[in-house]
């Protein structure tokens, strides 16, 4: 093999604002599975950022093992799925990327993309140790864009591209030094992720009590017709408005969870159920590879009705 078997992928470090600046190039941050795409002698290795190879997961994405033609190489990015809206979707890839074997028929009801963002080898040529802006050059010169493979395109302006990706409800973007080698394995200033407020219109299925008091809120949103739980969310909220929430809504407890996946509650948490009536617009931070909400928020409360109580 021209190449290593495996490769850690280099990762982003948190910062909290976008910004302006030349020395670095800005891209999209898509809500997709990071993998590396190892292509030699027409046959295709797709490695998660743990080393594990799920090639044979993602059958539609077969086409890829040509993306850089008869001369190969290693290529980094996401693997994303779109939702109902034609947005990146994190919960829909994750359906693909969590099961054992590959299911007859997923791939057309979930289809998927490699969004390409970075070549690190090009046949036996190594570039981990050349700048960005060469190895992104070559990228677009040599990559082979088809239907299940694209290029994540590369932009100078940071707060305008931010703009767009808050416009449009994406996950972020990734600021990324012009001059920065690829630093297997590390996570370093030379790349920055750059992260918008998200929202998921959440379903009340339930509270948490501790010692007789509101402690958190156990929220979920529909996924085939299942109400699926999606964490805990207390924050946003005063103490006076959890108690609140459990005088009235009294009428609507229920003997059990609504959720198809109920939450374990531990220790000296009690779990009160209810009726998946009242809705709250819920901010997160992203995605836990177990679908949960990260760091949600409670933004409002929303009427039954004016929700949309679906899994984005």
């Amino acid at each position: 093999m021209a190449y290593p078997s495996s490769i850690r992928p280099m990762e982003p470090r948190h910062h909290g604002e976008p910004f302006q600046d030349p020395r670095y190039i800005f891209q999209v941050k898509w809500d997709g599975v990071r993998y590396l795409a190892f292509m030699e002698g027409g046959r295709l290795k797709l490695q998660n950022r743990r080393l594990r190879v799920k090639t044979r997961l993602y059958p539609d994405l077969a086409p890829l093992a040509g993306a850089l033609g008869e001369r190969g190489g290693v290529l980094d990015g996401e693997i994303i799925a779109l939702g109902e809206e034609g947005n990146p979707s994190f919960p829909q890839v994750l359906r693909r990327d969590l099961v054992k074997e590959a299911a007859p028929g997923l791939e057309r009801r979930i289809p998927v993309y490699f969004m390409a963002f970075d070549l690190l080898f090009l046949g036996e040529e190594n570039l981990m140790a050349r700048p960005l802006a060469e190895r992104l050059e070559l990228l677009e010169k040599h990559l082979l864009v088809g239907p299940a493979v694209l290029l994540t395109r590369t932009h100078s302006d940071g707060p305008g591209l931010f703009k767009t990706v808050e416009e449009r409800s994406l996950e972020g973007m990734v600021a990324k030094k012009k001059d920065s080698p690829y630093r297997a394995g590390q996570k370093t200033t030379d790349w920055l992720k750059v992260k918008t407020g998200r929202f998921q219109d959440c379903l009340l299925g339930g509270y948490a009590l501790k010692r007789g008091r509101v402690s958190t809120l156990l929220v979920g949103a529909y996924r085939e017709g299942a109400l699926i739980y999606l964490g805990r969310v207390s924050s946003g909220l005063k103490e006076e408005e959890l108690s609140a929430l459990h005088r009235e809504l009294y009428p609507y407890r229920r003997k059990g969870p609504p959720f198809a996946n109920p939450p374990r509650l531990e220790g000296s948490l009690e779990g009160v159920w209810l009726e998946p009536t009242l809705g709250l617009k819920v901010q997160y931070a992203e995605w836990t590879p177990d679908l949960k909400l990260r760091s949600p928020r409670v933004k409002g409360f929303l009427p039954f009705e004016e929700g949309d109580w679906t899994l984005k």
